[in-house]
């Protein structure tokens, strides 16, 4: 009884992982399909057919059927070498076929008669997709070697045609993690996020991911751009589905840092122009570590594997330079204020107007409630003031805190 228990609890729970296995198949794997023939043309029905995954040892099997073919779906992305094999015909083995995600693949085959068997090598990515949907592949090669300011994959999604990015230069991550990319025009938050088949976005904003996979860790990723099948669920804006990296056979990791110094940069224009001999001699500080480790292998050889990866980043940093709101230089010099760049506004008491269009009302007895360098100025108790860009600017003894010294105020004429 304690058995049997035991054995309702394990299945209960396991089945949902094999039926989410199945549901996000299509996902994250390839299909192969293809047509056995003899050497007249004709189909052979009843062939054995075989794929064996290269670095697993993993075998998927089917038989052609009464037309000739076969359909072996749900294969996991990577390296192959297929065998068909029919009794009286020789065995003919294809090796060298690379699968990558959303990959349908046809991978035909003619069987001579005789008993000795045959090795063919398929060189190059010579396999016909039976696929309408338009989508470009980022392999793994691509996604390690291209350079990336702050090393996030989002940003390789920017090669493929009809993609459009208004990303920053470095992307954040977390909640900072937004995915401002549009598809052959749709809107940001149309795009369909996946990692490993699983939703990868907030369904609140849409344009925020969830979850920021490693480069170590991704083992390649597709970008679907239009004419996608209706496997792929939710959002209509295109489709970018990220597989990651799985164990194999062999034990094997990887440790790695990748840093940037202010010690390797040269200093910027702005940076060079002040007065400061530190700020004009130097780079604006910068250290940022982004490192990290990756390690996999079998648990059970051809059965079950794994993969860990873990990566850390420590950014201490400067801002290139600085802006700030600073007002018209003419106003401290009073060349501004001797020229006829106001007047009275017709129907209208009270009330100063620049020739642009910007107004500012006259000095009252409250304080004022904007100022130039969005810092607070009290306005005095008199009539004087200056209208720029609808900012009022206070007469001042002495310095003030948006950098206006005590200069003739412009007045607005007496009624």
């Amino acid at each position: 009884m304690r058995r049997w228990c035991l054995t309702v609890c394990c299945l209960l729970l396991f089945a949902p992982s094999f039926t989410t296995a199945a549901a996000i198949a299509q996902e994250t794997t390839a299909t192969v399909t293809g047509t056995v023939t003899d050497q007249s043309g004709g189909v052979l029905p009843g062939v054995s057919v075989s794929l064996r995954h290269v670095a697993t040892g993993r075998v998927a099997e089917g038989i052609s059927g009464a037309e000739g073919g076969y359909l072996l779906p749900a294969l996991p992305i990577g390296a192959y070498e297929a065998t068909f094999t029919l009794s009286g015909f020789q065995t003919r083995t294809v090796r060298g076929i690379v699968l990558n995600v959303n990959d349908r693949a046809r991978v035909d085959a003619t069987l001579s008669a005789g008993g000795v068997s045959e090795i063919v090598e398929v060189t190059g990515r010579s396999l016909t997709q039976t696929t309408t949907a338009v989508q470009n592949l980022i392999d793994s090669t691509q996604v390690q070697e291209l350079p990336i300011n702050n090393r996030n994959f989002a940003k390789l999604a920017e090669l493929a045609p009809g993609v459009s990015s208004d990303m920053a230069d470095e992307i954040g991550l977390g909640l900072s993690s937004t995915m401002n990319l549009s598809v052959n025009g749709a809107r940001r938050n149309g795009v369909n996020w996946l990692v490993d088949g699983v939703q990868n976005v907030d369904v609140g904003s849409n344009i925020t991911l969830l979850s920021t996979p490693t480069l170590e860790s991704i083992e390649q990723f597709t970008i679907i751009t239009s004419s996608y099948a209706a496997e792929w669920p939710r959002s209509g804006g295109g489709i970018i589905n990220v597989v990651t990296k799985s164990g194999t056979n062999r034990l094997s990791g990887s440790a790695y840092e990748f840093f940037r110094s202010d010690a390797l940069n040269s200093n910027s224009y702005f940076r060079k122009l002040s007065t400061d001999p530190a700020v004009r001699n130097n780079a604006a500080a910068l250290d940022y570590n982004n490192f990290g480790y990756t390690v996999g292998g079998p648990v059970k050889k051809e059965k079950m594997f794994f993969f860990w990866w873990q990566e850390w980043r420590r950014i201490t940093r400067a801002p290139a330079s600085n802006t700030a709101v600073v007002p018209n230089p003419g106003v401290a010099d009073g060349s501004v204020l001797r020229e006829p760049w106001y007047d009275r506004v017709p129907g209208a008491s009270n009330t100063c107007r620049e020739s642009n269009g910007h107004s500012g009302s006259e000095g009252t007895d409250r304080p004022a409630a904007r100022a130039a360098g969005r810092l607070p100025l009290l306005q005095r108790k008199r009539r004087d003031v200056i209208c720029r860009q609808g900012t009022l600017l206070a007469r001042s003894d002495a310095l003030v805190p948006g950098g206006l010294r005590d200069e003739p105020a412009a007045r607005c004429p007496a009624d």
